[in-house]
């Protein structure tokens, strides 16, 4: 969330560096306004971003965080997906509640 001890470069110069480098995968959690800049610098690094899911609290909000997953190897087309946390109901989306299924009790 804050960034002074460890920057953004920081981070992927040290997952450029303990990534397996034939079955490494790495995956991110960001503010989307950083998400461009993230992926810049794994670009720089030789890390080639395979998916990206924009996340949005509700259907009507506009995306907060985006995951992104990245690889040594280069992919032909980055999937770009998104993930509602709660539907119009404010129940958990489906998608939310299987990806967090194995960490949260009251999904």
């Amino acid at each position: 969330r804050h960034d002074t001890g460890l920057t953004l470069a920081d981070l992927i110069r040290s997952i450029n560096r303990l990534l397996d480098k034939v079955k490494g995968v790495a995956a991110i959690l960001l503010p989307v306004h950083r998400a461009e800049e993230c992926m810049m610098k794994a670009h720089e690094e030789a890390l080639y971003v395979h998916e990206i899911m924009d996340v949005k609290q509700t259907p009507s909000h506009h995306p907060f965080r985006s995951m992104i997953l990245m690889r040594r190897t280069k992919s032909n087309k980055i999937k770009r997906k998104e993930m509602t946390i709660k539907n119009e109901t404010d129940s958990y989306s489906s998608e939310f509640s299987e990806l967090l299924k194995d960490y949260y009790l009251n999904l």
